[in-house]
């Protein structure tokens, strides 16, 4: 009994142990059943086959005469599948010892026994994905396709491909702020502003996961293919960019400038043909050098200065309360204005004195062009304010690239910070703030009749060479301000290069140009303590018929030299002389010259050449005397009035502006011997006309062009 009883108890133990551990089963099931159920199920989805993306090919840009500025380089990992179905040890003996020798052959930073190593360690470890090489190029792809096992295909060496793109700029730096970049989180310029045109479409593959999250093809099928982006055909010229980044870079490196932007504008469509943005940096040796580091053009807004007369007067003209003609006194070139001593920059030589208006414009005055406003708007100054917004001053030019804010300017005398002396700093370019292609927009719609165009980076889109899309030019504002006005502001931006302040640098024969220099001081913390300067060249060419628009600005020299028409006047030369020779308007060049009857009929000279000229042009001429052998000619609306010049014997004459022949025949005619500096026409005399030669025997010719 005893012991049955002992059995019985055993039995019961083990009975209970039995339901103890069902229990526990039981338990654990239902824990997994209702709370581990979505682990499971996420660890079986991470596990499992996946459909995976397949970016597609990245769309190039082209510039506009069809130059390769961004595209998408392929770029491939190696992987190698020890566990293929073909992968037995008879064809790793034969095949391994051949494909270790041939890559490491190409590339050498492995030995052949290094190469083996990874092989063999692939299988070892039986991995189907094991990295072989990483980042080869296609050139590189082919070569190792050719070589022994490779050359059975994919599926029967166990080797793969694995493509990659990588976004290259085949031109460098050219316009590099301006094509942008294109990361996976960062994206600017024109990369960012048809980023969406240039992506294309996502295609799909199935694909398998393998240890170390690595994701292998399952095969070469898509379930949807990938489809290439298209091409963006932008408004660039390779030409103008380059002339206009290396000219730039010259100046800045020769003052030591801490930034500088030029660009250049087509007229009537607002493409940007150029946009070049230079920012000082040191390099680890020391080295000062200029690259394209941020887009000084649209980000970066400052006083613009001079160039913003333009505006000013130009909004007080077109109400009829100026005009060009009317005088203004700057006495000394010193003016108070409250507690403000406005200065003009020959202040010290005394002065302009009375001048006109246009004058004032010409020459830059700023005590001139501040009384001018002053006396249009002193009693009403938010008369000025509202004229300078129905001029599309105030607004933002909704550019696709990113990063442009509106104009920091003054809506109203009730603004924070309007004083007494707003109206007339204002008026020269002060306290507003513009970046260089707002201002830029603004002369060009000038140039352009009073017609605003938006600018635009880009011409086309196309794919495989075929233009489907054209981006048509925009209008932001039909008309400015009214015709006559816009007349006005050409005859003074006229002006400015045939004799004002940019005179010496861009007065020339073979092309007409007009614009506006611009010297500024740089607020710096908002304070003027620490001055930097700002010098700047707004304007167009050929004046007669605008065909370009361009602005230069260079900020912060540093050797003591600011202002606009030595810094930024011969940059922008340096980018017109250029479009000129590559004949970029030569047909507006030679129009403009029949069509306008205002231009001058000629220099001074031989009477019988120059009526040869006339007659042989078709032009309206009238010669009031017959028998004069040397004359001058002056131009009416509609004929040209030849007049005799007269020769006194023994005194000096005037040969300024006369072809060599002629003024060496005039001055060898007094007995005189002449040493010639240069070629083209007579730009300086060493005697004075109208000086006495009777003790003289020599003088000096300054010819327009140096030999």
């Amino acid at each position: 009994m005893k012991n049955v009883k002992n059995i019985a108890i055993k039995v019961w133990v083990i009975y209970m142990l039995i339901s103890l551990l069902g229990m526990s089963i039981a338990l654990k099931v239902f824990a997994i059943q209702f709370f581990a159920e979505e682990s499971w199920e996420v660890q079986a989805k991470e596990s499992a086959v996946q459909k995976r993306e397949i970016q597609p090919t990245r769309g190039q840009i082209f510039s506009a005469d069809k130059l390769l500025l961004a595209t998408s380089i392929s770029e491939f990992d190696v992987r190698w599948d020890s566990q293929a179905s073909s992968m037995n040890k008879e064809n790793i003996r034969l095949y391994i010892d051949s494909a270790s020798y041939a890559l490491a052959q190409l590339f050498p930073e492995k030995t052949q026994e290094e190469m083996k190593t990874d092989f063999q360690t692939a299988i070892r470890e039986k991995n189907c994905y094991k990295l072989i090489k990483r980042d080869i190029d296609f050139l590189q792809k082919k070569e190792i396709e050719k070589m022994p096992f490779f050359n059975l295909g994919r599926f029967k060496s166990g080797f793969i491909f694995e493509e990659k793109r990588k976004r290259e700029k085949p031109l460098g730096k050219l316009a590099n702020r301006t094509i942008g970049i294109h990361r996976e989180n960062q994206k600017v310029g024109i990369e960012r502003a048809y980023d969406l045109e240039l992506s294309g479409i996502t295609g799909y593959r199935l694909e398998e996961k393998l240890a170390g999250n690595v994701w292998k093809p399952i095969s070469d099928d898509y379930i949807q293919r990938p489809v290439e982006g298209a091409d963006v055909i932008s408004s660039i010229h390779s030409e103008v960019q380059d002339v206009a980044t290396t000219s730039l870079e010259n100046m800045l490196q020769k003052h030591n400038c801490e930034w500088g932007v030029a660009i250049v504008m087509e007229v009537e469509t607002g493409y940007i043909k150029a946009m070049a943005n230079l920012t000082k940096f040191e390099d680890p040796e020391g080295n000062i050098n200029y690259q394209e580091r941020m887009n000084q053009s649209i980000l970066t807004r400052t006083e613009p200065g001079s160039t913003f007369k333009l505006a000013s007067l130009l909004a007080a003209i077109d109400e009829g309360l100026i005009d060009i003609t009317d005088s203004v006194d700057t006495g000394n070139g010193t003016h108070q204005f409250y507690e403000e001593t406005m200065r003009d920059s020959d202040w010290k030589e005394g002065g302009l004195g009375t001048i006109s208006i246009q004058e004032a414009f010409e020459k830059s005055s700023n005590v001139g062009c501040a009384l001018a406003m002053e006396s249009a708007y002193k009693d009403n100054p938010q008369k000025y304010l509202d004229k300078l917004s129905s001029m599309g001053l105030y607004n933002p030019l909704n550019l696709n690239l990113e990063g442009e804010q509106p104009p920091i300017i003054k809506s109203s005398t009730g603004d924070k910070g309007w004083s007494g002396v707003s109206l007339t700093q204002m008026a020269i370019g002060y306290e507003i703030q513009y970046s260089p292609l707002q201002t830029l927009s603004f002369y060009n719609t000038i140039a352009n009749n009073g017609r605003m165009m938006k600018p635009l980076f880009a011409e086309a889109l196309s794919r495989r060479g075929e233009v489907f899309q054209t981006i048509e030019p925009e209008v932001l504002q039909e008309k400015i301000i009214s015709h006559s006005t816009i007349r006005d502001a050409q005859i003074m931006m006229k002006g400015v290069v045939e004799r004002g302040t940019a005179k010496r640098v861009l007065k020339n024969e073979s092309y007409s140009m007009a614009g506006k220099t611009g010297t500024a001081w740089a607020a710096v913390d908002g304070s003027y303590k620490n001055k930097k300067y700002q010098a700047s060249f707004c304007g167009y060419f050929p004046a007669e018929k605008p065909k370009y628009s361009c602005i230069v600005v260079v900020f912060n020299p540093q050797n003591g030299i600011y202002y606009g028409s030595a810094l930024a006047a011969p940059v922008f030369k340096d980018i017109a002389d250029m479009m000129y020779a590559k004949e970029f308007f030569k047909s507006e060049l030679l129009s403009a010259k029949i069509v306008d009857p205002s231009l001058p009929a000629s220099k001074d000279g031989c009477q019988s050449e120059i009526t040869q000229v006339y007659d042989d042009l078709g032009m309206n001429y009238n010669s009031s005397s017959q028998d004069a052998s040397w004359v001058f000619t002056e131009t009416e609306a509609t004929k040209i009035n030849v007049k005799p010049k007269t020769i006194k014997k023994g005194v000096m004459p005037y040969v300024v502006g006369m072809g060599l022949k002629d003024a060496l025949y005039i001055i060898e005619a007094q007995g005189l011997q002449v040493n010639i500096y240069g070629h083209g026409t007579v730009k300086k005399q060493s005697i004075k006309s109208g000086t006495s030669l009777a003790n003289t025997s020599l003088v000096s010719l300054e010819m327009s062009h140096n030999n």
